[in-house]
């Protein structure tokens, strides 16, 4: 038996001899199934009124899919994908909280996270947006 991790997949390789064959067999092992799920993007870079945003979130999962907790709302403007990519042109400056939802494809845990991102008007002068920490 041999144990192969490579990208977070893990796989164990068997040969089993078999009258006048040798069979190999490779199982694949699950990267989030033994282990506590979480999510890795510790925070959302800000933004600004009319100027193209991405952002990725990122799992210790490799294909987590990703949603908007009901309730939550983004910045006027942008949207999640399902892929975890936050994506959009905001068109309206504030200090938007809301809640992520992560589901790992591998184990179906899922795991929520609040973020906040800041949106400036790059019009405006005299104003601040605090973030809160």
């Amino acid at each position: 038996m041999i144990y192969h991790q490579k990208q977070n997949r893990a796989a164990l390789f068997f040969a089993l001899p078999v009258v006048g064959l040798l069979i190999f067999l490779a199982l694949p092992i699950s990267s989030c199934g033994n282990c506590v799920f979480e999510i890795t993007t510790e925070t959302l870079g800000d933004g600004v009124i009319g100027t193209s945003y991405s952002q990725v979130l990122e799992s210790d999962c490799e294909d987590s899919r990703w949603s908007l907790v009901g309730g939550s709302a983004l910045p006027s403007g942008l949207t999640i994908l399902s892929e975890g990519v936050i994506t959009g042109t905001p068109d309206t400056a504030g200090s938007f909280q809301f809640v992520i939802k992560a589901v790992g494809t591998d184990s179906d845990q899922s795991i929520l996270k609040e973020y906040t991102i800041i949106i400036t008007d790059p019009n405006a002068t005299g104003t601040a947006v605090e973030r809160d920490f």
